[in-house]
């Protein structure tokens, strides 16, 4: 699987104008054979980060839709790259554009909402903006002064702890230097900006245009009596020296910081004044190449901190890691749409009701959604409804007082209250009576419980989740299930598939657990051989993952080398062999999606060898998959 980046310009108006982008491009792409798609619009281009199986096809359906040739495909850590440098507005990450990082999220949404985004695409932006709030948090990332402008704001504060009461005043006609520092002061200041300039026909349009009051030379000592940053940028005349020294001697109490950006000495007199902070344009300067020094330092350290975050992203991408989510494995369309999902209602504080056969994880997936919470901090507390007699079952949820019934020797705190500032997870809840249903509603309604033999309520916070194999509609229309329990349990429903209708993530489970148990057995098992993997393919897990783990435990314990063989299976799975027929196959084409689907498993979804094996390009087996409907 590649990732690329392009960058269009001058898309069609249509694309360009519509916010939010419409439905319709994102079709148009994923009908190129593209997974994953993520478009940030900027300005008159869009960027468009994907991921597919086929880019230069993709490639030339761009070039079809659009009349233009995109850029050839970034490969390896390219397109992570720039997606960082992006976020981090090439290398400034205090003062990057806020509506760029909306922008961002925004398009990230849209994807996920147009399920046009994926889980590598999904931690690519998830990895990205992490990264850059990280930055964004460190306190020691401050903005290099490399412009006189930027160096008197840094001194400034240096001198006095807050410049926000300080008046200004300019003094010379460098209208480029003045319109970055007239810009910068208007950021920090709340006083007024003066201008004093030594051609008197110029000062009210010079001023006008900068944003300031002119100020004649002969007010000069009455205007600025407060505190009063200077900034010069003409060699100063000896009226303005006399001027400017006659201000700070009558006002003493007040804080005078004077900058002189050009060649030439400072007025002794004004020296020895204790008022006054002067600063040359030497020492301007050599404040700007400290902060250059120390900018080239910032930018070669974040150079290798994206480069070990490119690394890792890849190394990520490139391994079973990948398709490991919370416990949970896989490859499977499916299922890594319900990762994705858990990720986006994980923080949402409501109910989620999880259907799924026995074994299929739905526990995992409970806990997966606690974990990426914000009550991960609190209790997970689980319970299997159809393990508790139904006699004891309310005493175990809401508790009980001592002497409440006989046998009641003690006051006991139920599981709900228990898990409160936290998350309940009630599996087999179809197996609950209703008047237990009553007493959840009422925890969900009113957040909170009585225990038995207590008529005051005790509150509880906590966030409910559920599981069940049962077809909860059918338990409604038998009357054993509540309908207004089953609205407020179901507002997020999760289907989970059986192992059945995800053979793909055998060879994947079976690495993932064959590491497991091997580590937690001690032995050195590594692999299993190509037969045994067949024997396993061929089976239909009634007890889904949980069974398939259980058979790889066990054949990790009998195991004598460092390979599971068909030997260190059970007997039912020994004898699983395949049984040619050609029942279901009626045509030519038929026979091709059959083949190729066995390919796709045999091979573990390896296109180009599976291309190969055919004598086909991979475009021409992408194209037969999609038409075969084989294609996850």
């Amino acid at each position: 699987m590649l990732i690329a980046t392009f960058k269009f310009q001058n898309l069609p108006g249509k694309f360009i104008n519509s916010d939010p982008i419409t439905r319709d491009i994102y079709d148009r792409f994923k009908k190129s054979g593209l997974d994953e798609l993520l478009i940030i619009p900027q300005d008159a281009d869009h960027i468009i980060f994907t991921v597919g199986t086929d880019l230069e096809s993709t490639r030339r359906e761009i070039s079809d839709l659009y009349g233009i040739d995109p850029p050839q495909s970034l490969q390896q850590g390219d397109a992570f790259k720039y997606f960082l440098e992006l976020l981090l507005g090439k290398y400034d990450p205090v003062t990057t554009q806020n509506d760029l990082l909306v922008r961002i999220k925004e398009s990230y949404a849209r994807a996920l909402e147009f399920n046009a985004t994926g889980p590598i695409l999904s931690r690519f932006y998830r990895q990205g903006i992490d990264f850059i709030q990280g930055f964004q948090n460190r306190p020691e990332l401050i903005g290099a002064c490399t412009t006189p402008a930027e160096a008197a704001i840094d001194i400034s504060r240096k001198i006095s702890e807050s410049i926000s009461d300080f008046h200004v005043l300019l003094i010379g006609e460098d209208r480029d230097q003045f319109e970055v520092l007239v810009q910068l002061f208007k950021q920090q200041i709340r006083g007024k900006i003066y201008l004093l300039v030594n051609h008197q026909k110029d000062r009210y349009e010079l001023a006008l245009d900068l944003g300031c009051i002119p100020l004649e030379q002969e007010l000069l000592e009455i205007t600025l009596s407060g505190n009063t940053i200077i900034v010069s940028s003409d060699a100063l005349t000896l009226v303005h020296w006399k001027s400017i020294e006659s201000m700070v001697r009558q006002n003493r109490n007040n804080i005078y910081i004077y900058f002189q950006f050009t060649k030439g000495p400072v007025d002794t007199g004004l020296q020895r004044l204790p008022n006054i902070f002067i600063q040359s344009l030497d020492q301007v300067d050599d404040l700007i190449a400290l902060h250059m020094r120390k900018r080239r330092q910032f930018i070669d350290a974040l150079d290798e901190e994206i480069r070990e975050e490119v690394e890792n992203f890849y190394d990520w991408l490139h391994s079973d890691r990948r398709f490991i989510f919370s416990g949970m494995v896989s490859r499977n369309r499916t299922m890594q749409q319900i990762f994705e999902l858990v990720h986006r209602v994980a923080p949402a504080d409501i109910s989620v009701l999880i259907y799924g056969e026995t074994g299929t994880g739905k526990e995992l997936v409970a806990r997966a959604i606690h974990n990426y919470s914000t009550r991960r901090s609190g209790k997970f507390v689980a319970v299997n409804c159809s393990a508790i007699p139904e006699t004891l079952l309310e005493g175990e949820l809401f508790g009980y007082e001592k002497g409440a019934f006989t046998g009641a020797m003690a006051m006991k705190k139920g599981l709900v209250e228990l898990a409160s500032g936290g998350t309940l997870f009630l599996d087999e809840i179809g197996d609950i009576p209703p008047l237990i249903q009553v007493k959840l509603l009422r925890v969900l309604q009113e957040r909170e419980i009585m225990r038995i033999g207590n008529p005051n309520p005790i509150k509880v916070d906590v966030r409910l989740l559920a599981a069940t194999n049962r077809n909860l509609e059918d338990l409604i229309s038998d009357g054993t299930f509540r309908t207004d329990f089953y609205y407020r349990i179901n507002t997020i429903q999760i289907n989970l598939p059986p192992l059945l209708d995800r053979k793909e993530d055998i060879s994947l489970l079976c690495r993932y657990f064959i590491e497991k148990h091997s580590r937690k057995q001690g032995k050195k098992v590594h692999a299993i051989s190509e037969e045994a993997k067949e024997r396993l393919q061929l089976y239909n897990w009634p007890g889904n993952i949980r069974e398939l783990e259980n058979v790889i435990e066990r054949a990790v314990a009998v195991s004598v080398g460092e390979r599971i063989t068909c030997s260190d299976l059970p007997a039912n799975l020994q004898n699983n062999k395949a049984k040619p027929t050609t029942t279901d196959i009626t045509s030519l084409r038929d026979l091709e999606a059959s083949h190729i689907a066995v390919l796709l498993e045999r091979e573990d979804h390896n296109y180009s060898k599976i291309a190969d094996l055919l004598g086909i390009s991979r475009t021409t087996l992408w194209r037969k998959m999609k038409e075969y409907d084989l294609a996850k």
